[in-house]
């Protein structure tokens, strides 16, 4: 993903799709910061909420994943754990959790199908696919439950927004010969952002009723819209420059300047907050030292790892008889009541409550 021209296309939305999706309990951790004892360590920030909570995913040096609270300043909360369930089939995974508790990301089915899922407090709704296609990936959603994500079949996604009543729908990209496209963020007024691939390129775009769907290469000329806020705060993310971000429409672009050399941006915060990793030097995905950041006011700040100060293992404020059912090992959405989703190493999705 960090070439700028591409052979196979399809392919490279389906690599960022999958490196950006939020279950990650089956990933290697990329090497990061020694420990004492000479192994290697890395983080990275998934989420953060109004309050400031950052949850996301670190290794422990013995290179064991953890989810994981960061920049925690006295007690850490207590948690209960519920178990959202699942599309028939394992693993499940939450890409985004809303004010009132509702949650998307991707589920599999009986028979191995990764399908969209929305979870309301029932049992997981099967999103499905758009015709032709077989699998699907939802990125983000609203509190009234308008889900984003993409839909895709053969290597190539496109772009689809799920409303209850009308189900299912393709978004339309900018370019109609975009072949590839999918989307990771909508704003509560139904603003939505994401990337769509054209002559080989990919570029992020902005979609919404009133819009239909606008490039925002002028912002960005080579990346994808990762987040949008209530206030119309676009968060851009980039395999070759790292990303940044820019308020909708007048601009302008403010580059996420990095302390190690290059960031991959995450999530972005209703005050305009940005969390994600920095890499030490290092362009594009793969092995590399990383750890987790948040920018706040265009200053960047290093989290820290897992068994540092003020990073909290979830681990262990969970009961000990649900330690003995679940392995936390990504924390991958939080929201405004305190509300934790989690990968396991079981392959199941959950929530922490604060109890």
């Amino acid at each position: 993903m960090g070439e700028k021209k591409r052979k196979n296309v399809g392919a490279a939305v389906t690599l960022l799709a999958a490196i950006l999706a939020l279950g990650c309990n089956s990933t290697p951790a990329s090497q990061g910061a020694p420990d004492a004892g000479g192994a290697t360590r890395s983080s990275r920030a998934r989420a953060i909420n109004d309050s400031g909570t950052i949850v996301g995913q670190s290794s422990d040096g013995s290179g064991k994943l953890l989810a994981v609270a960061f920049a925690v300043s006295g007690a850490a909360p207590a948690y209960s754990v519920t178990e959202i369930g699942s599309l028939g089939g394992s693993p499940t995974s939450i890409a985004a959790l809303s004010a009132s508790g509702k949650a998307t990301g991707v589920g599999h089915t009986a028979a191995g199908d990764a399908h969209a899922f929305l979870y309301a407090g029932a049992a997981l709704v099967d999103l499905g696919v758009l015709s032709g296609d077989n699998a699907s990936q939802g990125f983000a959603l609203t509190d009234d439950g308008r889900v984003v994500g993409d839909s895709s079949a053969a290597g190539n996604s496109r772009a689809f927004l799920y409303q209850s009543g009308a189900g299912m729908a393709a978004v339309a990209a900018p370019d109609p010969q975009a072949t590839s496209s999918s989307l990771r963020g909508i704003n509560a007024s139904g603003t939505m952002v994401g990337l769509y691939l054209s002559q080989g390129h990919e570029l992020p775009f902005l979609s919404s009723s009133s819009s239909g769907p606008v490039s925002l290469a002028s912002f960005l000329s080579g990346g994808y819209g990762a987040a949008i806020n209530d206030s119309a705060e676009i968060l851009f993310g980039s395999t070759v420059s790292g990303g940044g971000t820019a308020p909708y429409p007048a601009g302008p672009f403010h580059e996420l300047a990095s302390i190690n050399g290059f960031t991959l941006p995450a999530a972005l915060g209703a005050n305009g907050d940005v969390v994600g990793r920095d890499r030490n030097g290092q362009v594009g995905y793969g092995s590399g030292q990383e750890e987790a950041v948040l920018y706040r006011a265009g200053a960047e700040t290093l989290l820290g790892f897992a068994g540092d100060s003020g990073v909290v293992d979830l681990n262990g404020q969970i009961t000990a008889a649900d330690r003995a059912s679940y392995t936390l090992t990504d924390a991958t959405a939080v929201n405004a009541s305190g509300w934790i989703a989690c990968s396991t190493a079981q392959g199941k999705a959950v929530i922490l409550k604060p109890r």
